[in-house]
C-alpha cells in the first residue's frame, strides 16, 4: 500500500525524539535531531564491543547491518546490491565520481546549487581531462529550466550533476523531468540529495537517476560519519574502480589476483562505525514506518506556517517563491548580518542556520548574496515551537537593530 494514504502520528513521531524537550530545533537541514531508538542501538553495540571485543560485537551486528541495507534500498526503491555506504556524503560522491571513464575533451553540466565540495572534485578534474564544465540554465529563482537543459544535451556531454535541493535554497528542482532527458550514451545523471532524501521521497526510479548520494545526519536523521548512495543498473556498468581499492570491494580470483566486486559494495570500506551504521538503520526503519509521503506533507506545513509567519515580519526577506516546493525556507533580515541572528535565536535556545557562500557558490553568487539564513523543521516541529521561534526572531531583530551604531 502507498504510504500517501497513512496518517501521520505527530505526538508519537515527536515522543521518540529526546532533543525537542532541550531547545527549540529548526535546523533538519544541517543535522536534524536523531530518534532515540538510534541512539540506543548505538550505545547497545559500544557496550557489547567493551564487554566481548570489536570483533565478536562485529560479528553479532551481522543481521542489523544487513536490515540496514535493506531498509535502504527500500527508501530509494532499488535493490540492496545497489546500495553503498561511506563516511561522508561528500566523500563518497567524490568516491563514485572519479570512478567513472572521463574521456578528454567535452562538458560537464552542473546544477547553479550544485555543492561546493562536488564542484572542486568536479573543477580539478575537469582540468585534468580537458572537459569545460557548465552551469545548467535557471529561472530567477534558481530553478532549473528543463528544456533549455535538454538543449545543452548534446553528444559532448559526459556528466549531469544536479542538487536535488541547494543548501542555500530551499527549492526542490524537477529531478524527474532532468532524469526523463535524452542523454548521449555513457552520460551519468549524478543526484546530490543531502537536502532531499527524507524530506522528500526520492528514489532511483522516479529521478531517473543514475547515483543517488545522501548523508545520514540531516533529514534521514542518522548519525554523523555515514552516508549512502545508490546507484543504478547502468552506473555499475559504466563506474569502474574506485580510486582506491578496498577489501570490502573486491575479490580473488583463482589466478590469485584481485577482482572487483559487481555490485555496489566495490565502493564500500572494510573499516567503518558498526554502531553508528546501526543506528542509521534504525532511522531508516523509523522512516519507512512512519511512511516519507507522510514526512514531506507533515514538514511541508511546518514550512508553510513558517512562510506566513516570516512575510509578517518587519525587514524579513523570504527567498523561496510562494507557490514552490521547498525543502526549508531561506531569508535575510534587513540591517543585520545572518550570522549575528543566527547567534542570537542561538543564546535564545532557538537553532537555525546562517549559510556561507562557500557551500554553493554558484547559488549565493548569482544571487548576489554572501551568506542567507536557513529555516528547516522536520516532522518532529510542534506548531508552537514555529511560533515561539517568530517571537524570538522579533525580539532579536530589535536587540540587534537597537544596538548603537
Amino acid at each position: 500500500m502507498s504510504d500517501t494514504l497513512l496518517p501521520f502520528d505527530a505526538a508519537g513521531y515527536r515522543a521518540r525524539t529526546p532533543g525537542v524537550a532541550v531547545a527549540i530545533h529548526l535546523n533538519a537541514a544541517s543535522a536534524a535531531l536523531p530518534p532515540a531508538a538510534a541512539v540506543t542501538a548505538m550505545k547497545a553495540h559500544l557496550d557489547h564491543e567493551e564487554r566481548c571485543g570489536l570483533q565478536a560485537a562485529f560479528a553479532a551486528a551481522q543481521d542489523g547491518l544487513i536490515e540496514t541495507r535493506r531498509r535502504a534500498a527500500v527508501l530509494f526503491d532499488c535493490r540492496p546490491a545497489q546500495i553503498a555506504f561511506g563516511t561522508t556524503c561528500a566523500q563518497l560522491w567524490s568516491l563514485l565520481f572519479h570512478a567513472q571513464r572521463l574521456e578528454p575533451g567535452g562538458r560537464i553540466l552542473v546544477s547553479r546549487g550544485e555543492w561546493g565540495g562536488n564542484l572542486v572534485a568536479i573543477r580539478a578534474r575537469a582540468r585534468e581531462a580537458g572537459i569545460a564544465v557548465e552551469t545548467i540554465a535557471t529561472d530567477d529563482a534558481g530553478r532549473i529550466e528543463v528544456n533549455e537543459l535538454q538543449a545543452q544535451l548534446d553528444g559532448d556531454v559526459r556528466l549531469v550533476a544536479v542538487a536535488a535541493v541547494s543548501s542555500v535554497n530551499g527549492l526542490l528542482q524537477p529531478v524527474g523531468a532532468v532524469g526523463a532527458l535524452a542523454r548521449p550514451p555513457g552520460c551519468l545523471y549524478f543526484l546530490d540529495a543531502a537536502q532531499a532524501a527524507g524530506r522528500f521521497p526520492v528514489t532511483l526510479r522516479a529521478t531517473g537517476a543514475d547515483v543517488i548520494t545522501a548523508p545520514a545526519r540531516k533529514w534521514l536523521r542518522g548519525p554523523r560519519g555515514q552516508a549512502v548512495a545508490a546507484l543504478s543498473s547502468a552506473a555499475l556498468l559504466r563506474l569502474t574502480a574506485p580510486p582506491l581499492w578496498d577489501l570490502a570491494g573486491m575479490t580473488w580470483r583463482q589466478d590469485g589476483e584481485p577482482s572487483l566486486r559487481g555490485d555496489a559494495g566495490r565502493f564500500e570500506s572494510a573499516e567503518f562505525g558498526v554502531a553508528a551504521r546501526l543506528g542509521f538503520g534504525v532511522a531508516l526503519g523509523e522512516l519507512i514506518d512512519a511512511g516519507p509521503a507522510a514526512v514531506t506533507r507533515a514538514v511541508d506545513g511546518h514550512v508553510r506556517a513558517l512562510r506566513a509567519g516570516l512575510d509578517a515580519c518587519d525587514g524579513v526577506t523570504v527567498f523561496e517563491p510562494r507557490d514552490a516546493d521547498a525543502a526549508f525556507l531561506t531569508f535575510a533580515c534587513e540591517g543585520t548580518a545572518p550570522a549575528e541572528v543566527a547567534r542570537g535565536l542561538a543564546e535564545a535556545g532557538v537553532a537555525i542556520a546562517s549559510q556561507p557562500g562557500i557551500y554553493a557558490p554558484l547559488e549565493l553568487s548569482a544571487r548576489g548574496l554572501p551568506s542567507v539564513l536557513r529555516v528547516s523543521p522536520h516532522a518532529y516541529t510542534h506548531d508552537g515551537e514555529i511560533t515561539r521561534f517568530l517571537e524570538t526572531l522579533v525580539r532579536v531583530l530589535d536587540g540587534l537593530r537597537r544596538r548603537p551604531s
